[in-house]
């Protein structure tokens, strides 16, 4: 019989229920050693790893998508990269990126860490400020700073009375020790050994909804600590599996340190699973 691999679960943002499904699925044949989000895949986070049950954390997408319409806190975002088409960093594009930050007066922040790539949120005026302060960087067929259509003013400042709103809606919700190791957007391990449930409550209702999103710490905190076999993505999520595979060559996790060995890895036993393209 073989061994089961040892398999860290990435869930991507958007709706919970197909990463949930696949999850699922997933744990049937690894042995799920640790479970991590990217942004908004933080709540699916939360029920792969036992800490909500499945019909809690769809009440608790509901209630934020519900807040987020009632509030209209909107911002308009885009993506810049940080590294070069071979997925080597590029310290020269992470200058850029936090001279024209700091010169934006708060009108923009960096919403989510993503290695490779930085994700940015803000009014319309200050991202297309910030667009126009940035480098023109053309990386395989796409040219940046990319804009990408307005989204619910995540990972920002502005979305604290978001927080304050969902700990009253959702004051009872069953917040459990997770089943596996949970890690979250600052890079903290939570265990099922010591965790506090009421700290995993505190973060999702605060820095999770106001801080940047550092998948990038997150995800080589699971590589470190839990040593895992593979990395597999459930649900839709072709990107954030490209953004795994970018994290591991940076990290030089066994042995990978380009994107043309990453891509002789995959060819010959893929280290990234995304369960749908």
């Amino acid at each position: 019989m073989n061994e089961r691999a040892r398999a860290i679960l990435a869930m991507p943002d958007g709706e919970p229920g197909p990463s949930l499904d696949d999850a699922e699925r997933a744990r049937m044949d690894n042995d799920i050693v640790a479970v991590l989000g990217a942004s908004g895949g933080w709540y699916a986070a939360l029920a792969a790893a036992g800490v909500l049950s499945r019909e809690e954390v769809e009440r608790l997408v509901g209630e934020l998508a519900s807040l987020q319409a009632e509030l209209g806190t909107r911002a308009e975002q885009l993506v810049f990269p940080l590294s070069d088409d071979s997925w080597q960093p590029d310290p020269g594009l992470a200058a850029a990126l936090v001279a024209a930050l700091a010169s934006a007066n708060g009108a923009v922040h960096q919403t989510a860490d993503l290695g490779a790539y930085a994700l940015v949120s803000g009014t319309r005026d200050g991202i297309r400020a910030l667009a126009e302060a940035l480098p023109d960087v053309a990386i395989g067929d796409r040219h940046y700073p990319l804009l990408l259509p307005p989204r619910p003013a995540l990972n920002t400042p502005s979305a604290g009375p978001l927080g304050d709103e969902l700990r009253l809606r959702l004051h009872d919700l069953d917040w459990r020790r997770p089943t596996v190791t949970l890690i979250d957007g600052l890079g903290a391990r939570h265990t099922p050994w010591s965790t506090d449930p009421a700290a995993l409550r505190d973060y999702t209702f605060g820095p999770q909804l106001v801080g940047t999103y550092r998948f990038a710490t997150a995800f080589r905190v699971a590589l470190r600590e839990q040593a895992p076999d593979i990395v597999i993505v459930p649900g839709k999520g072709g990107s954030l599996a490209a953004v795994c595979g970018q994290l591991i060559v940076a990290e030089g996790y066994r042995g990978i340190r380009s994107r043309r060995s990453f891509a002789a890895t995959q060819g010959r036993s893929p280290i990234v699973l995304s369960m749908r393209h």
